[in-house]
C-alpha cells in the first residue's frame, strides 16, 4: 500500500490507494504531496496509463511544475499528438511555412478535410513560438516528431515569409491583417483592417526568437535572430494611437483614396484582457505615451464557488481563456496579478466540475463546429453563447497558472471517449457532441501551455534592454507597470477585499455529461435573420461602415445590415471584391429552408449582390440579388420586399447557420446593367427571414409567384465549394474569376465537395478551357472519402480549341447507386488546361460550346503517350 498525503489549509487528509503494475508491484512516483499511483488496467493496451486523481493544491501553492506521472503523460501523449498539427500540409503550408487557420476532419473517417488557406498575426505567433521551441530541445518537446533541423528549416521559411511580406506591402507598416496563402509560398494581404491585438501577440513570439538566438555561437541561428529582429523594427505601434482616448485602437483601416490609417472608434484596446501584449510593447518600447497603460481597466469579479466561498477574479469580456493569451508569453505568474489570475482558474475548475464538464471554457468551436463565444456567464461583461462545451486548449492553459491543476484536468479530458484522432484531441466535446475542426491557435495553445510557454524567452528578452530614453530595465519596468495596475485594482474595489478561497481547486468531476449528438435546433416555419444578427465582429473586405471611412462595430438585431463598399481598381494585390459578414446569436437548421424574404431600398441603385447562408466557412446556401428585381413595395413607397428560392447543399443536414455575409462581385464581370454601380456603392438590406413556405400574403399578391420561383435552374455549381486541400500537381487559382489553372505533369489535386447524392442528376458539366493548342487530356476522379464512385480515374479527352467549352458527361446509371460525391481530384494532364465550373444538372444543355462526352476505362491507357483528339 502506498499513502498520498494532501494537506488543505487547515486539516491533514490521508487517502490509501492499492495499485500493482503488470508485474504485481506497486508503481509509484514522488510528488510534493507523497507518492502518485499509476495503474495500467491491461498491460498490452496502447492507452496511456489510468493516473488516479491527486488531491487537489489550495491556492497558496506554489508550485511550478505538474507531477511526474503528469509531466510524463504530457511528454508521451499530449504533445506529440497535438504537435501534429505543425507538421507541413497538415497544418503547416509547406511553400510558406505558415499555419492554415485550421483543417476540418472527417471525425467518422480521420481523414483531413477542407483547408483554411489563410492565416492570421495570432496564429503565427503560436506556430513561430513551438518552432522556436523545438530548435531549444526543450526537454518537453523531446517525443515530437519534428526534428531540430526541420524545426530550423521551418521557422527560416516562416519568417522569410513574414519578412517578404513586410517588404512588398510596405504600407502596412510591418503588421499583418488576414492574409491568404498563396500557392507561390507567399501570403496576401486579405483585407485592408489592420488588428493592434494579433500583431502585439505575434510581436513578442518575434522577441522571444531575438532574445534566443541574438548571441548565439551559430551563424545560422544569428541569421534568424536578424530576421526576427528586422520583421520588429518595421512595426510601431504609433500606427494604432488615438492621442484623443490615450488608447490603442483596436483595428484600422487604410483608406483607399487618401492612402490615410483610420481607426475603428468603437473598438479600443481598453482592459487587462488579449490587448495588453500590443499595449505592453507600444508602452515599454516608447511608441506610445505610458499613460496608455493607464487607462486600461482591470474589471474584477467575485466568483461564488459551489461550497459557498468567494474568488476574486477579472470580470472578463466573455470570461474566456482565450483572453489570458498573454500568459504564454509574459511573467504575469510572477507578479502582483499571481492571485487574480489562479482564482480565475479556480473558477473555470469550480465551473466545470458543478456542471459535470471535463473541461474548461473559451471561446472556440463548438462541438457542432461552429465558431462560438463560451466562458463563464456569471463573470462576464457580455453574453456568451454557450457554457456547456469542455474546450482542450482552454484546459491545457490552466497549466500556465498552475501546472499541477491544469495537467490533471487536462489529463481527465483526455480520456474521453472518442476526443481523440490521428491528430491529436478535437477542439471540444460537449453534451451534442465533437467539434469536426482543428484550429492553429488552439493546437499552438495546448503545446505551448503544456511548455510553459516561452516566458523564459521574453524574460531573456525583458533583461537584455532598457526602455528607450532611460536607464530603466524593461524586465522591471514590466513589473512596475503591472503593479499599478494591481493598485488600480484594488482602489476600483473601493476598499473591497481580494477573496481567495480556503478550499483547494475542483477535481475533474467523477461522471461527466453524458454525450449524445443532438438534432439541430428547429427555427421553425420562419427564421428571423435580422433580429439574431451578433455585434462585435469586424469582418469585411473593401467595406466601412455607412458614412464612415473605417468598418465599425454598428452591426445590431432588428436593425438594417448596411454597408458601403469601394473596390478600387488600383489595389492590384486586394481581390476585386467585397464583402461584410457577422454572426448570428442562435446556431439554427436551414436544410428545410426553401425561400428567403429581405427588403431593400426601393430606389437602390442597379446593382448586383450575393447573400449567404453559411455555417462558419462552408456555404449552405447563397443566392445572387439584382437590385432591380420585382417585389412587394411598403405602404410609403419607400422599400421594396423580395423573395427569391433557395437551395441548402447536402452539408446543411447536419451543420448549423451560424454565419450572414453579403457579397459584391468583382466589377469587371458584372453585366453591363450593373457594371456602372459595381465599383462602390452602398448596401443596405434589412427584415432578412428565412422560410419553409411561402406565406399565404404573398400568394394573394402575386399569384404566378410561385410557379416562378420554382422555375428555376436546377443545376448545382460546386466549383465555388471545392478546396484543394491535397495532392502535389501545380495550379493556380484566378483570384478574379475563381478559375483553376493546372500546369501539365504526373501528379493530382484534390478536395472535398459538399455531400452530393449523384442520384438525382443526369450530368456532370465541367466547363474546361484547353491552353495546349493541340489535343490534350486529364483524368477525373469522382469519390465518396478515398472510394472511386466510377471505380476508375477516367480520361477526359480536350478538344484543341483554346475557347471555353462545357464537356457534359452523362452519368452512368451505376454510380447513382454508390454513396453520394463528396470529393473531386484531377491528375496527370498531358498538357495545361483551365478549370472554370464543376456543376451537376438534370436537362441537356446546347449550344456550340457543349461537347457531350462518356467517361470509358478504355479511351487511354498510357498517361505518357500523347492523347488522340475527341471524335
Amino acid at each position: 500500500m502506498c499513502l498520498v498525503r494532501c494537506r488543505n489549509w487547515v486539516p491533514i487528509i490521508t487517502a490509501i490507494f492499492l495499485c500493482v503494475n503488470s508485474a504485481g508491484h506497486p508503481v509509484y512516483a514522488q510528488t510534493p504531496f507523497g507518492p502518485e499511483i499509476l495503474i495500467k488496467s491491461n498491460p498490452n493496451s496502447d492507452k496511456p496509463p489510468r493516473i488516479i486523481p491527486l488531491p487537489m493544491p489550495s491556492i497558496r501553492d506554489r508550485s511550478t511544475v505538474p507531477p511526474p506521472a503528469l509531466k510524463a503523460f504530457l511528454i508521451d501523449q499530449v504533445i506529440p499528438r497535438e504537435a501534429k498539427y505543425f507538421t507541413p500540409g497538415v497544418g503547416l503550408d509547406p511553400a510558406s511555412g505558415v499555419p492554415y487557420d485550421h483543417r476540418r476532419i472527417r471525425l467518422d473517417k480521420g481523414i483531413l478535410g477542407e483547408t483554411g488557406n489563410y492565416t492570421a498575426a495570432s496564429k503565427l505567433s503560436v506556430s513561430l513560438a513551438y518552432l522556436l521551441c523545438v530548435m531549444l530541445q526543450k526537454p518537453m518537446l523531446k517525443n515530437v516528431l519534428m526534428t531540430h533541423d526541420e524545426a530550423e528549416r521551418l521557422l527560416r521559411l516562416s519568417l522569410e515569409t513574414v519578412y517578404h511580406y513586410v517588404k512588398k506591402y510596405p504600407d502596412y507598416g510591418g503588421f499583418m491583417p488576414w492574409v491568404d496563402i498563396r500557392p507561390n509560398g507567399t501570403v496576401a494581404p486579405a483585407s485592408n483592417k489592420l488588428p493592434s491585438l494579433d500583431n502585439g501577440q505575434m510581436t513578442w513570439a518575434l522577441s522571444a526568437i531575438l532574445a534566443a538566438f541574438e548571441k548565439s555561437p551559430k551563424p545560422s541561428y544569428r541569421e534568424l535572430a536578424e530576421l526576427a529582429r528586422n520583421i520588429i523594427n518595421s512595426q510601431n505601434y504609433k500606427k494604432f494611437y488615438d492621442p484623443q482616448k490615450k488608447l490603442l485602437f483596436g483595428t484600422i483601416q487604410k483608406d483607399p483614396y487618401t492612402n490615410r490609417w483610420v481607426g475603428d472608434q468603437t473598438y479600443y484596446l481598453n482592459d487587462m484582457f488579449e490587448g495588453i501584449l500590443a499595449v505592453l510593447w507600444a508602452v515599454l518600447h516608447r511608441h506610445v505615451p505610458e499613460e496608455v497603460w493607464y487607462e486600461l481597466k482591470i474589471p474584477t469579479s467575485d466568483y461564488v464557488t459551489s461550497q459557498g466561498e468567494v474568488a476574486t477574479t477579472f470580470h472578463g469580456y466573455r470570461a474566456s481563456f482565450h483572453e489570458h493569451w498573454a500568459l504564454v508569453f509574459l511573467p504575469l505568474m510572477d507578479t502582483s496579478l499571481r492571485e487574480i489570475y489562479q482564482n480565475f482558474l479556480y473558477a473555470q475548475a469550480d465551473f466545470a466540475q458543478r456542471t459535470q464538464m471535463p473541461g474548461f471554457l473559451s471561446t472556440a468551436y463548438s462541438p457542432r463546429g461552429i465558431y462560438r463565444q463560451m466562458g463563464i456567464p456569471s463573470i462576464a461583461s457580455q453574453p456568451v453563447d454557450q457554457s456547456d462545451a469542455a474546450v482542450v486548449y482552454a484546459t491545457a492553459m490552466g497549466m500556465l497558472i498552475s501546472p499541477w491543476v491544469g495537467s490533471q484536468w487536462l489529463e481527465q479530458l483526455y480520456r474521453v471517449r472518442s476526443l481523440l484522432t490521428p491528430y491529436g484531441a478535437v477542439e471540444s466535446v460537449g453534451r451534442d457532441g465533437y467539434a469536426d475542426i482543428f484550429t492553429a491557435d488552439a493546437k499552438g495553445l495546448t503545446v505551448l501551455s503544456a511548455v510553459g510557454g516561452v516566458v523564459d524567452e521574453v524574460n531573456l528578452y525583458l533583461r537584455r534592454r532598457v526602455v528607450p530614453g532611460t536607464r530603466v530595465p524593461m524586465d522591471v519596468k514590466f513589473r512596475e507597470l503591472v503593479h499599478a495596475k494591481y493598485l488600480q485594482m484594488l482602489k476600483e474595489r473601493s476598499g473591497n477585499k481580494i477573496y481567495l478561497p480556503e478550499e483547494p481547486y475542483a477535481a475533474p468531476p467523477k461522471k461527466i455529461f453524458d454525450i449524445k449528438p443532438q438534432k439541430m435546433v428547429d427555427p421553425g416555419l420562419v427564421f428571423d435573420i435580422s433580429g439574431h444578427l451578433q455585434q462585435g465582429h469586424l469582418h469585411g473586405k473593401n467595406a466601412t461602415s455607412p458614412g464612415i471611412r473605417t468598418l465599425e462595430d454598428d452591426v445590431r438585431a432588428g436593425k438594417p445590415f448596411a454597408f458601403d463598399f469601394e473596390i478600387p481598381e488600383h489595389y492590384a494585390y486586394f481581390d476585386q471584391w467585397a464583402f461584410r459578414g457577422t454572426y448570428i446569436d442562435r446556431a439554427v437548421a436551414v436544410n428545410e429552408m426553401r425561400f428567403l424574404s429581405f427588403t431593400i431600398p426601393a430606389y437602390a441603385a442597379p446593382n448586383l449582390y450575393e447573400i449567404e447562408i453559411k455555417s462558419d466557412g462552408i456555404t449552405l446556401a447563397n443566392t445572387l440579388i439584382k437590385t432591380t428585381d420585382d417585389g412587394i413595395l411598403s405602404a410609403d413607397g419607400e422599400w421594396k420586399t423580395i423573395m427569391v428560392a433557395i437551395d441548402t447543399v447536402p452539408e446543411a443536414e447536419y451543420k448549423p447557420f451560424n454565419y450572414f455575409a453579403v457579397a459584391i462581385h468583382d466589377p469587371r464581370y458584372l453585366p453591363e446593367t450593373f457594371r456602372n454601380y459595381g465599383r462602390e456603392g452602398t448596401v443596405v438590406i434589412k427584415d432578412i427571414r428565412l422560410l419553409k413556405n411561402i406565406p399565404v400574403e404573398w400568394l394573394r399578391t402575386k399569384p404566378d409567384l410561385q410557379r416562378r420561383l420554382e422555375q428555376r435552374d436546377t443545376g448545382t455549381e460546386l466549383i465555388r465549394y471545392w478546396h484543394l486541400s491535397h495532392g502535389d500537381l501545380n495550379y493556380q487559382q484566378d483570384p478574379k474569376t475563381g478559375s483553376y489553372l493546372f500546369l501539365s505533369g504526373l501528379g493530382w489535386r484534390g478536395g472535398y465537395l459538399p455531400y452530393m447524392d449523384l442520384s438525382k442528376f443526369r450530368y456532370l458539366r465541367l466547363k474546361i478551357r484547353n491552353l495546349s493548342g493541340e489535343c490534350n487530356r486529364f483524368y477525373v476522379e469522382l469519390k465518396n472519402e478515398s472510394q472511386q464512385i466510377l471505380g476508375f480515374k477516367a480520361p477526359l479527352l480536350l478538344y484543341k480549341d483554346a475557347s471555353w467549352n462545357v464537356y457534359e458527361v452523362e452519368l452512368p446509371y451505376h454510380i447513382k447507386l454508390n454513396k453520394p460525391l463528396n470529393y473531386f481530384a484531377v491528375s496527370d494532364p498531358y498538357q495545361k488546361f483551365e478549370l472554370g465550373s464543376i456543376s451537376l444538372g438534370n436537362a441537356p444543355l446546347n449550344g456550340l460550346n457543349v461537347k457531350r462526352v462518356r467517361f470509358n476505362r478504355f479511351n487511354a491507357k498510357d498517361h505518357s503517350t500523347a492523347p488522340r483528339c475527341p471524335r
